[in-house]
Parts: C-alpha cells; structure tokens; sequence
C-alpha cells in the first residue's frame, strides 16, 4: 500500500499529543504549580511557531521525504531522552522541545506528502483519515499512562519507550517509500509570510491557531477539571477522562471520513463547531459522570476542526501546498499560548470561567465555517 508510510507518520504525529497530558502527569510528579506545568505544552507548541515556515521554506528546497525523516529523528530523539534518567522539571522540558521539534516538521511534511498521493477531490477525506490514524498515536498518550497507574506500580514512563519503537518503524516503513516525482522550487521565508496578505489565507491560520489552542487547553486541563468540578481523583479517574477525549477525538475522525463522502468540508466544519461547544457548556454546567459524556462530546466536536480548516486551505492553494503547510501549521504554536491563558485566569479566577478560552475560540471557528459556506456558495 503506496500510501502506508505516510499514515504512519501521521501515527507518530499522534505521539507529539502526549503534551497535552504530560503537564498534569509532571505537575503530579514533580508537585509544581499549574502555571509552571502549563509551560510543559509551552515549551512543545512555540516550536510549531518557530520551525514551521522555515520547514516549509527548506521542504519546497529539499523535497518532503527528507524533511519527514528528519522529523521522526527528533522525535526519536524526544522520547529517549527521559530513558537517559533527565526526569527533573527541566529535562522534561528538554524532551518535549525535541518531540514538538519533530512533530512540527511532520505536520508540516505529512499533508504535502498525503495530499501528493491523494486522487483530486479526495484529500479532504484522505487527511481526516490521516488525523484518524494520528488518533491512535494520541489515544495512546493518556491510555498507556492509565494501564501504568493500574498494572505497573504507576510507572507512566513507559510511555517513552514504547512511542520510541513506533517511531523506529516509522521511519523503515519511510526509508523504503519511493514517492513520485516532485517539482522542487526556490521558496523563501518571506514569500511564505507573505501569503498573508491573502485575506482567506489569514482566517484559516488564525483559525488552526485558536483550534489548537482550545484543544491544549481542553487535553491538559481536563484532569483538573474533573477532579475539582466533579470530584474525580487523578489517580483514579482523572486521565480516564482525557482517554475518553482522545478516544472521542479518534472516533470522530474516523466517522468524519465518511461524512465527508455526503457532506461539504464547510458544511460539516459547522456541524463539528455546533457539538464542540454543547460539549463546553455541558462540562461548565453538568454534575456527577456527566462531566465524562461532556469530555466525549467536545472530542467529537473537536475531532475534525483541525483537519477540516487544514483542507480547505490547502484545495484553495494548491501550487504553494509546501510554503502554505509550514505557514499553517505555524499556527499550531496556539497550543504554547492559550493554555497558559487558561491557567492564569482558573488560578486567579475559576476553573469554569476558564472555559471561557476555548469557547471563545470555537466561536471565533464557526463564523469562519460560515463565511466558507458564504464563498463556495458564490
């Protein structure tokens, strides 16, 4: 299956999600602040602020296979690092530096790669299902940290050696792909920026901005949602309610692949939007284990945002797919700003007006869903 290797990058895309909820696996750990942790996913996503042109610049030079194998190298890289015994507060930081090196630079390899070997008219669906994959890579994240607490005298370091194997398969399955033959062209830094210029360009990378943002925030705080809205300890059912996110968020992918078989990426943006925030305000309002069906139901809303605003930009542009890949997922560093937003204001405020944050940021989507309906139907 020519398409293979590329899916498994994007499994190894899916094992860059165990940021999200490595800050309240430290926080415990290492008893720090809920501030200081919330640095843990700043120090992975500003890499997606500073690598992603520059990746997206030398993928255009280079070609998108070397770029993706340098990736997975970092991200090797990331995940031995804390087998190497750095387990304090700032050898943490340094492995997750490495991982949201690497991971930058296959989200931003992977789509070029995928959109390549899709049929026209089919990337939209083939990209969703590429989330789907990267969803079990970050179902993973929270599942193998659960199974740890219960089966393993809590050892959730398992976790590292276990994404390391992934990744070294990743990167034979990569080494032996043979993609077809690519026109390389002599892209800059500032023709890259300068896409901006483009109003639509603009909206959609504010958009995948906002959305990370809001999912980080959703990924590394749920656990302390859960356990001081609900009552639900971490120990015993904290990242059971992150797995149940991440498992919504894997599902919903793989359901968007059909849907989009009957149903129009804006049309559907909108749908995802309208469950994404019922699932927010469910989890500010509800009781009991209603706080688990709100985590799912905001996964399912979240599930294709991503995907679904990364498509519609790259069919508006597909001549400057590499440059507009690393422009887009230059705005993945939303998951280094917003979370610390969120943590300031449940620490001097509450946790419920926290989720202020990424609802204001789902709302800001779904006005854009509705101007992408507006300009395809013109």
């Amino acid at each position: 299956m020519r398409t293979l290797p590329i899916y498994l990058v994007f499994l190894v895309m899916g094992f860059g999600d165990l940021i999200g909820p490595l800050v309240s696996l430290v926080k415990e750990n290492l008893q720090i602040t809920q501030f200081e942790a919330s640095f843990i996913a700043f120090a992975g996503f500003i890499m997606f602020g500073l690598l992603s042109i520059p990746v997206g610049v030398l993928q255009a030079n280079l070609g998108k296979k070397p770029v993706a194998f340098g990736g997975l190298i970092l991200v090797l890289a990331g995940v031995t690092t804390p087998l190497m015994g750095l387990t304090s507060y700032s050898g943490y930081l340094t492995a997750v530096l490495l991982l949201g090196a690497g991971v930058t630079v296959l989200q931003v390899a992977g789509g070029p790669l995928l959109q390549e070997a899709s049929p026209a008219g089919k990337f939209a669906q083939n990209v969703t299902f590429g989330q789907f994959v990267k969803g079990i890579g970050t179902l993973s994240a929270p599942l193998i940290p659960i199974l740890a607490y219960r089966y393993f005298d809590n050892r959730w370091q398992l976790v590292f050696p276990i994404f390391g194997a992934g990744t070294l398969v990743a990167m034979l399955a990569l080494f032996f792909h043979s993609s077809k033959g690519e026109t390389k062209n002599a892209a800059t830094v500032a023709a890259c920026v300068a896409l901006l210029a483009h109003r639509r360009v603009a909206l959609l990378v504010l958009a995948i901005f906002l959305y990370v943002g809001a999912e980080i925030c959703i990924s590394s705080m749920l656990p302390t949602i859960l356990e001081k809205i609900y009552g639900f300890r971490l120990a015993d059912f904290g990242m059971a309610g992150t797995g149940l996110f991440f498992l919504s968020l894997m599902t919903g992918r793989f359901a968007g692949t059909l849907v989009l078989n009957r149903i129009r990426p804006a049309a559907f943006l909108l749908v995802c939007c309208a469950l994404a925030l019922a699932g927010l305000v469910l989890l500010a309002t509800a009781t009991g284990y209603f706080g688990f069906a709100a985590a799912m139901l905001i996964g399912f809303g979240f599930a294709n945002i991503f995907p679904l605003v990364y498509a519609i930009g790259m069919d508006a542009f597909p001549t400057r797919a590499n440059e507009l890949s690393g422009l887009m997922i230059s705005a993945i560093a939303g998951g280094a700003i917003l979370p610390p937003v969120m943590g300031y204001i449940s620490e001097r405020g509450s946790i419920v007006l926290a989720l202020v944050v990424p609802a204001a940021c789902i709302v800001y989507i779904t006005l854009l869903a509705l101007n992408e309906r507006r300009h395809h139907a013109a």
